[in-house]
């Protein structure tokens, strides 16, 4: 395994800030239909970003991303599908 050039590292810096801002929309942020539309695209480019794993032909890209990309496209879809429900509250 190689280290990545630096045009590379800065590359795959940004899909990670991105990553980080679209958990904090799923989990905070106001309900609002352009935050559902939101969530549901990235969930979609997510989806094609699983697709794009599987047919690496990294076995890592396959066994470790594949199975994340995946597992967050699902996580933000069924934050979007919440949209218009009350939050969630424990009753005592």
């Amino acid at each position: 395994m190689g280290t990545l050039p630096d045009n590379l590292r800065v590359a795959s810096a940004v899909p990670s800030v991105v990553s980080a801002a679209l958990a904090l929309l799923a989990v905070s942020g106001p309900r609002t239909p352009s935050r559902k539309r939101g969530l549901r695209a990235a969930s979609a480019l997510f989806a094609l970003g699983t697709i794009m794993n599987l047919a690496s032909p990294s076995i890592g890209e396959k066994l470790l991303w594949s199975p994340v990309v995946a597992a967050l496209s699902v996580v933000l879809w069924r934050r979007a599908a919440q949209h218009g429900r009350a939050p969630v509250t424990a009753e005592v």
